[in-house]
């Protein structure tokens, strides 16, 4: 890596210092995260095999309904609860006002709340449930998710320790199998649930991520109730780390939900998560650092900054457009041979990655190369730079809750990647016709180089759209019917 990094920052390479540096930014910066991962996975400790004894505590379970939330998934999600071993209350907060749901959860013997005319979306009902219970940990459960019958007897015991705030523990998924993009959602999680939530919970810094989330009730109450916004459940967590409080993870799955079946469903989501954590990097961030621990400021930035990668992506698309049809380079080097100087760099990160999932949760379903959850990632660039843009005006988005149903919408991001591959297209035809009527052009040895790496570049990206554009295709072919309905028969 210093080798390249010494090769790349001569002087005889640079031709616009502007455009370089900005380059050399957007490249460094993304090597600088792969690196921190290294440093990260080197630090994972063991976690424990088996949890505390339980103990007697009071436990709540909150779960919430939203306007459209299929009335067939709670009576899956109220089966599985039904059969929970450690005793509890469970309260659900409906948000619906449709009798049907009062109805069924009065079936299963759970508190009703009506909470239609509550506002702040999830964690209004949430603070609202607060008000009117008592119990001493508040287990916060998603209503697509399933949990099985041992949860809380996993999780309850680590609040013996009064300095513990929230144990998360990993999350499983029972509708990967269903669609490409489900596949591919479920694969980007793999190794935060994996390497980088142990690592966090090395430090009893682990970070809240709602689902399988488990609260203790003076923790919420100390920093005013569950936090609201786009990304509730992160500024929940900065908000109880900041207040002094630790956190447990505990890398065990004890319930399965859903991920977004098409890209339609996973681009709103995506949209979602990437401007609710520019909400909580550039707005609560700051208020709290100075009661962060310097871990803690250092990991609450980092995953704060994740979604910059869209920036980072759009920008070295464009770079070969604006090659082709302007002339416009900031480097005067090989492609070709930092291809070679890289090579060494990029094969010890895929060991080192093949090596990271030595960590994962589950390690049968959940090894392999994550192809599918790469590609998606790379087409969500329109997703993440369009997050970025409202950050920048400030402008909101509503609170929506994931779709609990696939569906064959194009979504409006699909767009901007078949208009990127046609630019890109069009901006080689447009410069090799150029190039035939420009004789200087040919002789000139140190252009054809640069041509011929910036064609090789714009390869790779055309490959990426296209693959990806596939994979979003077939999945908005898929035959969609209700994922739960599939495994009603283990819990009856």
């Amino acid at each position: 890596m210093f080798s390249l990094f010494d090769w790349w920052f001569r002087s005889l390479h640079v031709t616009n210092r502007i455009f370089f540096y900005i380059i050399s930014l957007f490249l460094w910066s993304g090597i600088f995260r792969i690196v921190l991962n290294w440093y990260q996975l080197a630090r994972v400790k063991p976690s424990p095999v088996d949890p505390p004894s339980a103990g007697i505590f009071s436990v709540a379970i909150f779960t919430t309904a939203a306007p459209g939330e299929p009335l067939s998934m709670f009576e899956t999600t109220f089966r599985a609860l039904s059969k929970l071993e450690y005793p509890c209350t469970i309260y659900f907060l409906d948000g619906t006002n449709d009798p049907a749901y009062k109805e069924l959860s009065n079936q299963f013997g759970f508190q009703h709340f009506d909470f239609s005319e509550v506002q702040g979306a999830k964690a209004g009902k949430i603070n609202e449930a607060l008000k009117q219970t008592t119990e001493e940990i508040i287990f916060i459960l998603d209503p697509d998710h399933i949990v099985f019958p041992s949860f809380l007897d996993e999780v309850v015991g680590f609040f013996a320790n009064k300095e513990i705030g929230f144990v998360q523990v990993s999350q499983g998924y029972y509708n990967q199998y269903r669609s490409p993009v489900a596949k591919a959602a479920a694969e980007q999680t793999y190794l935060f649930y994996g390497p980088t939530q142990r690592y966090y919970g090395s430090n009893n810094k682990s970070i809240a991520i709602g689902a399988n989330c488990v609260f203790r009730r003076s923790a919420l109450e100390q920093i005013g109730g569950h936090a609201q916004g786009l990304a509730e459940d992160l500024l929940t967590s900065l908000r109880i780390h900041a207040a002094g409080w630790k956190s447990i993870y505990h890398p065990i799955i004890v319930n399965r939900g859903l991920v977004p079946e098409d890209y339609d469903s996973f681009s709103k989501q995506q949209l979602k998560w990437a401007r609710g954590l520019f909400e909580v990097l550039f707005d609560e961030y700051p208020k709290v650092f100075k009661h962060l621990s310097l871990s803690a400021k250092f990991r609450y930035w980092t995953i704060g900054t994740f979604y910059l990668v869209g920036i980072r992506t759009l920008f070295f698309l464009l770079v070969p457009i604006l090659y082709f049809l302007f002339g416009w380079s900031a480097l005067n080097m090989s492609f070709s041979e930092f291809l070679i100087r890289a090579m060494p760099f990029a094969v010890f990160a895929f060991l080192i990655y093949l090596l990271s999932q030595r960590f994962l949760v589950d390690y049968q379903s959940e090894k392999g190369v994550y192809w599918r959850g790469m590609l998606m990632k790379f087409a969500s660039w329109p997703v993440f730079t369009y997050a970025f843009y409202l950050t920048l005006i400030n402008k909101k988005i509503p609170y929506l809750p994931t779709a609990k149903r696939g569906n064959s919408k194009i979504s409006i991001f699909f767009w901007p990647l078949l208009i990127y591959l046609a630019l890109l297209v069009f901006s080689i035809g447009y410069h090799f016709f150029v190039l035939q009527h420009s004789r200087e052009s040919k002789l000139n040895f140190e252009i054809q180089q640069q041509t011929l790496g910036m064609l090789s570049f714009s390869i790779i990206a055309c490959l990426q759209h296209i693959s990806a554009i596939i994979l979003i295709l077939r999945s908005s072919k898929v035959q969609h019917t209700d994922a739960w309905d599939e495994v009603n028969n283990y819990l009856t």
